[in-house]
């Protein structure tokens, strides 16, 4: 099967007011960014933005917005692109977790951003090589979760958490149905994992139990289809 993708280059910011119900633009950031990656994470009162796909090639940058002055700035240039990895903040640092830096291959490599010295540093390799995957903390521990391997038409059910203080890795349950595309939270001593797509779209509901290491499929279900989609990505499918 081959994926092929549209893409809307994200060109501004906005937020959401929640009172109001409206949204406001805010500055756009210094390089336009797809949904392939970028992904973001706050440290501190601060958002970062780390690599992503511009609609020619990966990128290797690192921006940092402040909402009190609402600016960008480019804070740092990893040693290498990535897009279509995930990422996590334990302890005010940034988890940068497997991915692809340029479409023919996928990368083992955890790389971690300090952004309080702005200095990189490598952690040990994830197991198991992957994109399009999620990244969720759980006690301090971070859950790599499904995604899809080398060979684009193979998804993965596979599960390993991160220990940040032992820079270990360990396998966990399997999910009930593999997939990617998918999003997954962090709620109440547990990890939801939110539809996706493995070969076909998915609507389906699983959440991770530490105690048990164990995984249950909610009978609930979201709307049919639902993707790891942020701001305005279309996807289509279709058969080599």
């Amino acid at each position: 099967m081959k994926i092929k993708y549209l893409y809307w280059i994200i060109l501004v910011s906005g937020i959401i007011n929640a009172q109001t119900n409206y949204w406001i633009s805010k500055a756009p950031m210094n390089s336009a960014r797809t949904s392939l990656g970028p992904h973001a994470g706050v440290v501190g009162d601060k958002i970062y933005i780390v690599g992503g796909f511009d609609g020619s090639s990966p990128l290797s940058s690192i921006e940092r917005y402040d909402p009190i002055s609402n600016t960008w700035t480019t804070v740092a240039n990893m040693d290498s692109s990535i897009c279509q990895y995930d990422l996590s903040v334990v302890n005010n640092k940034i988890y940068i977790i497997s991915g692809t830096p340029d479409f023919s291959r996928l990368t083992n490599r955890v790389l971690v951003y300090d952004p309080s010295l702005n200095i990189f540093s490598f952690k040990t390799d994830i197991p198991t090589a992957r994109k399009n995957h999620s990244t969720s903390v759980l006690n301090g521990k971070i859950y790599v979760i499904g995604g899809i391997n080398e060979k684009e038409n193979e998804f993965h059910n596979t599960v390993e958490m991160y220990d940040p203080d032992t820079d270990s890795w360990e396998r966990k349950a399997n999910l009930n149905i593999a997939r990617a595309f998918h999003s997954s939270s962090s709620f109440n001593g547990k990890i939801f994992v939110f539809g996706g797509f493995n070969g076909n779209l998915l609507s389906t509901i699983e959440v991770f139990d530490p105690s048990s290491n164990n995984w249950s499929l909610l009978s609930t279900s979201i709307g049919y289809g639902m993707l790891h989609i942020m701001l305005k990505l279309e996807r289509y499918f279709s058969n080599s």
